[in-house]
């Protein structure tokens, strides 16, 4: 069967890897070397500025595989617009806190929208195929997760996408791709997530608020407009302590509270 190979672009560590590999013709699949059409990167519009930088870097790298941006909104304005105006939006897996101090942690849907959907629309796009038209071409979508992210293989649920994932294949982890980085002479990726994410470690939300004081500043009061949202008699929190984001004592081992530990899944962060 012939492929059309499409790398997700993440611009993190691990798929800027895989996209810099596999542009140089690092990469073989079944003896053969692949080097993919595409690299799609589809932005929430809320990644750090280290990362849009980052993108306009491996632009001027990549020589034989085109890099495609696309989106599916913004994020943070959706989300904000959604609150305060008590309309439909895609839920992100914030915490909240009852009356009684009971934690729980709202349904993920941002992956599945702002990265999976957008995606798959473009691909749809990029072969020129109309909304619900049904897709002949086969697509391998490069994924780029590491060995140390093992859980995050995911099978597509799409048929005419199969997900591979070359960096575990190679046996790379995430200290090997940084390697590789060195080992080229290249500056280091930085690592690629939402600003607002909940599933930033203490050490992350430290040194964002350390050495990246815009988006910082920007989290804090995201944290504070979604404290109460529409239909929900729970406060709602960005840190998984539900405490106030700029109250937070980032020193206390907060890796897993009632079980939610420090994990995304898929497409974000890679």
């Amino acid at each position: 069967m012939e492929y059309i190979d499409i790398i997700s672009l993440g611009a993190g560590v691990q798929s800027s890897t895989l996209l810099m590999m596999a542009d140089r013709g690092e990469i073989k699949i079944d003896g053969q070397v692949v080097i993919p059409k595409y690299a799609i990167m589809s932005d929430t519009g809320n990644e750090p500025q280290k990362v849009y930088d980052w993108l306009k870097y491996l632009q001027s790298k990549v020589q034989n595989i085109k890099i495609v941006l696309t989106n599916d909104g913004h994020i943070v304005n959706d989300i904000l617009n959604g609150v305060e105006n008590n309309e439909r939006f895609v839920s992100a897996p914030f915490f909240t806190k009852d009356k009684n101090g009971k934690v729980g942690i709202l349904w993920r849907q941002c992956t599945g929208k702002y990265k999976i959907a957008a995606v798959r629309k473009e691909i749809r796009r990029l072969l020129g195929y109309e909304p619900r038209q049904r897709v002949k071409e086969k697509i391998r979508l490069w994924m780029g997760i590491s060995t140390d992210e093992i859980q995050r293989v995911k099978p597509s649920n799409v048929k005419y996408i199969e997900n591979i994932f070359p960096l575990i294949d190679y046996d790379m982890s995430r200290l090997d791709c940084l390697k590789w980085f060195r080992q080229n002479e290249m500056p280091l990726p930085p690592r690629s997530s939402c600003i607002i994410c909940p599933y930033h470690s203490n050490e992350h939300w430290l040194d964002m608020k350390n050495n990246d004081p815009e988006s910082w500043n920007m989290a804090v009061e995201f944290d504070k407009k979604i404290r109460h949202m529409p239909k929900l008699e729970s406060e709602v929190y960005l840190h998984r302590s539900c405490v106030p984001l700029d109250e937070v004592d980032f020193g206390e081992d907060q890796d897993d509270i009632d079980g939610f530990t420090n994990e995304c899944e898929g497409m974000c962060g890679i």
